[in-house]
């Protein structure tokens, strides 16, 4: 588990952070809050960074380091050895939510889903105008017959 955030350089709003030993360290689950363009989103892909063990592309530059409970330390130089994070943000519901129109409670879950849930509107699409070409085509034949 991650107890504090030593440092985070060139990430986003953090150009160079260092954990105050006034701050409390991070517990097993955390809401991070604050004000607009505060870095509550930055904080969090710094953490994602840690999911997805690999340093955001927007972020080349970056460098942090962790401090875990059991003492030892994650960096952004090594995210082979990074702890198990799980994080929901604005990047995670892009990412694995979309909304369908016809019914606005109903959401898709996750980027394969969403790909399918695309290949499937492109179908309805296709077929739709298919039927309005099969209509016109049988109206005009029924008017030949007239």
């Amino acid at each position: 588990m991650i107890k504090r955030i030593k440092r985070i350089k060139k990430f986003g709003i953090f150009h160079d952070f260092r954990w105050d030993d006034n701050l409390p360290e991070f517990d097993q689950f955390n809401l991070i809050y604050g004000w607009n363009y505060s870095g509550k989103t930055t904080l969090s892909r710094v953490f994602q960074t840690l999911e997805k063990k690999k340093l955001n592309a927007a972020y080349a530059e970056a460098h942090f380091q962790l401090l875990t409970e059991d003492g030892s330390e994650v960096s952004s130089a090594d995210l082979s050895v990074s702890p198990t994070v799980r994080v929901f943000n604005r990047d995670y519901v892009e990412a694995n939510f979309t909304e369908d129109y016809a019914a606005p409670s109903i959401f898709i879950v996750g980027e394969k889903n969403i790909e399918l849930e695309e290949q499937l509107e492109q179908l309805i699409k296709r077929r739709t105008r298919f039927e309005k070409y099969e209509d016109n085509f049988l109206k005009k034949k029924e008017s030949n017959y007239k």
